[in-house]
């Protein structure tokens, strides 16, 4: 089986992070809290100025990135999948920002010993990279790129978080964490 894997909210969990800094950066800077909650992009959801988005990637981005949790078990089900023949492809918009998002990556999938088929950063549209790639299944936790996916016939597996909206589509199964990721994929297979 193709995994198409993501990476924040997915296997790190820096989507809390980026949530908790983002309302002590907006409290700091005298902002009254999200405006756009179901948005993905942390600088948006609040609705900051260019200028304050800049402030709050440069004061927060990278550390989020170098800090953040894994995932409890990902570490164990991403070896384990791959142990049984599955072939894991990362599929990640990080990098858009700078070559260093990917150096952080790279560097602490490393540390876990976490080894995948392919590498695919800067994926804005992770549903070519899907098709291209050939991928059984998607693992996502963003509402616009499963519902893209899963519209073209993909599966996909929702890693959906409290503050996401869910997805009524076919080819969507929702998931809260590895151990539900791992029996979905088992259940596929058959």
């Amino acid at each position: 089986m193709r995994i198409g894997i993501d990476l924040d909210g997915v296997i790190f969990n820096s989507e809390r992070l980026y949530r908790t800094y983002g309302e002590i950066f907006d409290m700091k800077n005298g902002g009254s809290g999200q405006k756009f909650p179901d948005s993905p992009d942390v600088c948006y959801s609040y609705g900051w100025s260019e200028e304050l988005a800049n402030e709050f990637i440069e004061t927060y981005f990278y550390y989020i990135q170098m800090h953040s949790p894994i995932m409890d078990n990902a570490i164990e089900i991403i070896k384990k999948l791959k142990s049984e023949g599955n072939e894991l492809i990362l599929i990640t918009a990080r990098g858009c920002i700078s070559q260093q998002e990917i150096d952080i990556s790279i560097k602490r999938l490393k540390e876990h010993g976490l080894e995948f088929d392919g590498f695919h950063f800067v994926s804005t549209d992770k549903l070519k990279v899907c098709q291209e790639e050939k991928i059984d299944v998607m693992i996502d936790d963003c509402i616009n790129h499963i519902e893209k996916i899963s519209s073209a016939g993909i599966k996909c597996l929702y890693f959906r978080d409290i503050w996401a909206r869910p997805c009524h589509n076919k080819n969507v199964l929702e998931v809260h964490n590895w151990g539900e990721i791992y029996r979905k994929i088992l259940s596929m297979k058959k």
